[in-house]
């Protein structure tokens, strides 16, 4: 990816969806926002334009219902057309998709003790975590320069973070970052090539 990142970038994990609720598993399938995940989605527009300076960011969405249905209340808040891209879906997990967690805990392919964690594929026809991270990379590496503002997801919020931070992927099998829905991540650079983790998870003004 080379030395091409954003100077400032807003990390918002998509707000309360359906999956949240009814004990199915989120991956590629398109839950839409709750009504409560609505309201959020206002709360963190409102956040942004108080406290992180908006004007002149641009915004992007991954292009999965509940991201989509996010970064369209940001947008509508903060006057700015969501750009969406695919590059900034969740993990894929293969053949959990649609499936209940309870489906998925029962049919979850174990780490082998001699393959590294981020190699794993938990599902047959899902990713690795070290392939989410390389298609999340394509993703920032394709984002403007300035300022940014990125609706993606849980699993996503860790490789994201790592990849503005310049982790290698191969750290991915000994850290995470946890994040909530309707959490933000304020990452900035300080001048002088400095990467900074600002805030992580910001979510203790939502209701």
């Amino acid at each position: 990816m080379g030395e091409k990142y954003p100077k400032e970038l807003i990390l918002v994990q998509h707000c309360q969806s359906q999956q949240h609720l009814n004990n199915m598993v989120g991956g590629w399938t398109d839950w839409p926002l709750t009504e409560r995940g609505k309201k959020q989605a206002g709360q963190i527009a409102r956040k942004i334009k108080e406290d992180f300076s908006e004007e002149g960011f641009n915004l992007f969405s991954s292009d999965l219902v509940r991201a989509i249905q996010t970064s369209a209340v940001i947008g509508d808040f903060l006057g700015k057309d969501p750009i969406i891209r695919s590059n900034f879906r969740e993990i894929h997990v293969g053949v959990a998709t649609g499936k209940t967690k309870k489906w998925a805990e029962k049919h979850e392919v174990p780490p082998a003790p001699d393959k590294s964690l981020i190699d794993h594929r938990p599902f047959p026809g899902g990713e690795t975590l070290r392939e989410l991270y390389l298609r999340l990379e394509k993703g920032i590496s394709s984002l403007p320069s300035g300022k940014n503002i990125v609706v993606s997801h849980g699993v996503a919020m860790t490789s994201l973070i790592a990849i503005w931070l310049k982790i290698p992927v191969t750290n991915l099998n000994c850290l995470d970052f946890k994040t909530s829905p309707g959490g933000i991540t304020h990452l900035v650079e300080n001048g002088q090539g400095r990467r900074i983790l600002q805030a992580l998870n910001i979510i203790e003004y939502l209701s």
